[in-house]
Order: C-alpha cells, then structure tokens, then sequence
C-alpha cells in the first residue's frame, strides 16, 4: 500500500510502475484531494470503456461521467464513497454492484484509504477492488440449495441429525420432537451419545460402531 501511496510522486519511474500496475489483477486509481484521477491502470480503464489511451489524468468522476454517461451511477458511486472514506479517515470496505454496458450486473469489493498531509489536509485517496462476480454468485447458490434442503428436512417425517467430526450434534429436524417427544433444545450442541439411553437395545452397537 505504501507502494502505491507514492506513485503519483515517482515520475523518473513513471514507465516501470505503469507496467507493475497494469500489470496487478485489480482496479487500483490514485485520486488527490479533491478527487481528481492522477493515477490508474489498464484494468479501470476497460472497465469504463474509456480506452487505454484516454487523458483521464486531472479530472474528476463528475468530469469523467460526462463523457462516459453509460457508467454515470457507478461515477457517483464513485463520489460517494470517496467522501464517505474522507470522514472516516481510514480505510473503508465496501461491495458494488452494477450493470455493465454487457449487461451483467457485476459486484466489486472496494478498498479506499484517505491520506492527509501534516497539516491535517487531505492529500490522496487510494481505491483498490477487486470483481468479485463469481464469488458472490456461488454464495448466492450455496445460500439457495441450503434453503432448499432445509424446506425439505423440515417437512419430511423422517428424522434427520447432523453431527460434526467431533460427534457434537449441530442440527435435528423438526420431526425429532414429533417422534420423540423431547424438545430439541436438550440435545442440540451435546455429544450424539446422550442418545444412547434412548436406543433400542438392538440398535446400540449399530450407533456405537458408527459414532467410534
């Protein structure tokens, strides 16, 4: 991060660190204090169809917007946020998602560090992110399939317990009071061998050899 804190003031390096950062997998823009773009990489800019070569140096988002208009929410966005990390005076995590001019509605992690000088005033704010498309789609589906299971396991008559590699229960249906007439709340979290006194004595070593 300090790295990149200076890029703006390294200019006798200019063309080495243009190819280290286009050459990082993620977005990374250098605004100064009054939110102007100095630095960024070839990522950001396909991103905002701006093309590798656009001046984009000493304007704002706003200023950019104007040119750019199909990406103007995530411009704003943009000014938002930005100010939002100014009056925290640290570093803010945040997710974005929007509609791409493909449109797929895409999610971003974004990291934004506010740098003040001695005095006090804001000097750089740094934007790093990451797509995290992909990751919140599997999320989603993961989230999805576990409610589907558990529409299921709740209303089947069969009993369903799920243990962890320690033999802890951590989950019993609904059905569990139904057919034992014990509330759930006793076993959940206690070692499955609380069970053993209720087993059949011709079940017992089935259960002892499977939990062992």
């Amino acid at each position: 991060m300090e790295f990149i804190k200076h890029l703006s003031t390294l200019s006798a390096y200019e063309p080495q660190l243009r190819l280290l950062i286009d050459m990082i997998p993620e977005f990374i823009v250098l605004k100064d204090g009054e939110g102007k773009w100095l630095v960024t990489n070839k990522l950001v800019l396909n991103s905002y169809n701006m093309g590798e070569n656009y001046p984009y140096q000493g304007k704002t988002d706003m200023e950019l917007a104007e040119v750019f208009p199909s990406h103007l929410e995530a411009f704003r966005f943009n000014v938002e946020t930005d100010e939002m990390a100014w009056k925290e005076t640290e570093t803010i995590h945040i997710e974005k998602s929007f509609q791409t001019p493909d449109g797929i509605t895409r999610t971003w992690e974004v990291f934004k560090t506010p740098i003040f000088n001695k005095a006090g005033n804001r000097s750089h704010l740094v934007i790093v992110s990451r797509e995290i498309t992909s990751r919140k789609k599997a999320e989603e589906a993961l989230r999805i399939s576990e409610l589907h299971y558990r529409l299921i396991a709740e209303n089947m008559r069969d009993m369903i317990i799920t243990l962890d590699h320690n033999g802890t229960i951590t989950y019993l249906s609904p059905s569990f009071e139904k057919l034992t007439g014990y509330a759930m709340k006793d076993f959940l979290n206690q070692n499955a061998l609380a069970f053993f006194d209720y087993i059949h004595p011709e079940d017992q070593d089935f259960v002892k050899n499977t939990l062992s």
